[in-house]
């Protein structure tokens, strides 16, 4: 009996220990969502609701203002830049598997052939193109439209591709249609069945013209931006949540100016010792007094200056504009060397580490763009290329050009190393142990292998029918792998003689 009272004690004792981390655990949801004085105002603009009904709402306004910041701030413009850059470059290149070779090679060179000329208006290729829909149009407004146009070519492809600006967008259209929301109509599973766009831009003033607007079909319309919501209708800028650090940056960049120049000037104040002396000299209160440089000057009896003192923040600017631009950076993930284009306090291993994270953030925009822009175009563009008559030499099947649709790949240009060298080392090592493919290596470069390797097979006939001494790869990886045992052992000798 003692024992069985002394175990229900035990059992007891355990549970309350595994419940009182829960209790506490609920304490601290019930404290987070607590309204007090001393937060009630930092919490005053959270908002419930319909996250679509939230955005139309101040939509309009952020873009505003994210295009101010990119026309006016160098960073806000710089980073958006760089960002586009890196995702696009020069644009990517197709490779296409159907399983007839030369169609594949054929498909691919008229492909960039009419890449470079793929702008409804004649003003941009491919990759301009992808810039600004993948990149700026995303800082600046959240999202892109292109429309896929026609145009009256009966012996050529007839598709071209419009970007179209956000605020063409009819928002108007949904004051007779419920279901139209900021100019795009949906169907009551909320996906979109046409976009209500303005045949005018309305920002260039009024015409007759400029209110009437054209419905297009969902299919022929790009309507690209993250979702970051289930049910999300519209995207928001990429640089929603800093738009007030572009401000504050400014503002602190100003004041910092304004205090160096007062500090530079003589400023003073001028005041009597004894107001009521009988000096015959009176300054009248309020009054200024210019002050000549590099002068000495003599006031009245009674009379005394005092200079204001010269200060202003300038030690602490360095640091408030580095972790402004640091977190100005981070919505868009890129790292604070890139943003900042200053890499003084970056050593090896820490730039590599946030180029690292960077360089993904980039593969998966690329990936993003792939699924919602570029597939699409190319299904668009080898549809009607195939039902042209003799556009294909290689004449090829129908099967060969679905699957040429589902095989498609792009190959985007490749990140460049920070040491060559040691990059160039470590894929030595993992070719050998077999971690490593052909493909894997060139695709990181934005290279196609196959072609790769046979130009390099091109390369040593022509070497060989010419009689050009082909360079020993073993011989030069083995005084490769000699260089780097001499450098290891000197490493090794210079600790042990430091220790």
């Amino acid at each position: 009996m003692q024992q069985a009272i002394v175990r229900r004690r035990q059992t007891r004792q355990i549970l309350d220990q595994f419940g009182r981390p829960f209790e506490k655990l609920a304490a601290s949801f019930a404290d987070s969502a607590e309204t007090t004085r001393l937060n009630s105002r930092h919490w005053a603009r959270a908002k419930s609701g319909d996250f679509n009904a939230l955005i139309q709402s101040d939509l309009a306004t952020l873009q505003r203002r994210a295009r101010y910041e990119m026309l006016n701030n160098a960073y806000a413009s710089g980073i958006a830049d760089t960002l586009a850059f890196d995702v696009v470059g020069n644009g990517p290149t197709p490779q296409a598997d159907s399983g007839n070779e030369t169609f594949d090679q054929e498909l691919e060179e008229s492909f960039l052939n009419w890449a470079a000329g793929c702008d409804f208006g004649r003003q941009m290729d491919l990759a301009e193109i992808l810039q600004s829909q993948m990149g700026l149009q995303q800082c600046e407004a959240g999202a892109s439209i292109t429309v896929l146009k026609r145009e009256d070519t009966p012996y050529n492809i007839s598709l071209r591709l419009l970007c179209v600006d956000i605020d063409r967008l009819d928002a108007s259209a949904g004051m007779m249609n419920a279901a139209i929301k900021n100019g795009i109509e949906f169907d009551p599973l909320g996906r979109p069945i046409a976009y209500h766009i303005r045949k005018y831009d309305p920002r260039l003033g009024y015409t007759p013209y400029s209110m009437q607007s054209e419905r297009i079909m969902a299919s022929d319309v790009i309507h690209l931006y993250r979702i970051k919501r289930p049910g999300q209708m519209h995207g928001i800028p990429w640089f929603t949540p800093v738009l007030d650090k572009f401000a504050q940056f400014r503002r602190f960049t100003d004041a910092t100016l304004d205090s160096a120049e007062t500090a530079a000037k003589a400023s003073a104040v001028v005041s009597c010792k004894d107001p009521d002396s009988d000096s015959s000299i009176k300054i009248a209160e309020n009054d200024v007094l210019e002050i000549e440089r590099n002068g000495m000057y003599v006031l009245p009896d009674n009379y005394e200056m005092t200079q204001f003192k010269p200060e202003h923040p300038a030690a602490t600017y360095e640091m408030f504009k580095a972790e402004i631009i640091n977190e100005i950076a981070r919505c868009v993930l890129m790292p604070y060397n890139i943003a900042a284009m200053n890499s003084s306090k970056y050593n090896y291993a820490s730039g590599r580490l946030d180029h690292q994270k960077y360089h993904r953030f980039i593969s998966t925009i690329r990936t993003w763009g792939e699924k919602r822009f570029l597939n699409r175009v190319f299904a668009e563009w080898l549809s009607e290329a195939y039902l042209l008559d003799g556009f294909f030499i290689s004449r090829p099947t129908f099967e060969q050009v679905m699957k040429a649709i589902r095989t498609i790949r792009w190959f985007w240009p490749g990140f460049e190393h920070v040491d060559p060298s040691k990059e160039a080392n470590s894929d030595d090592i993992r070719f050998k142990n077999g971690s490593l493919t052909l493909e894997d290596y060139y695709a990181a470069r934005g290279q196609d292998w196959q072609r790769k390797m046979k130009q390099r097979a091109k390369e040593l006939q022509f070497m060989r029918d010419h009689d050009i001494p082909i360079p020993d790869v073993r011989l030069t990886t083995l005084a490769v792998d000699k260089k780097d045992n001499e450098d290891e052992a000197d490493d090794n000798k210079t600790n042990t003689q430091e220790n």
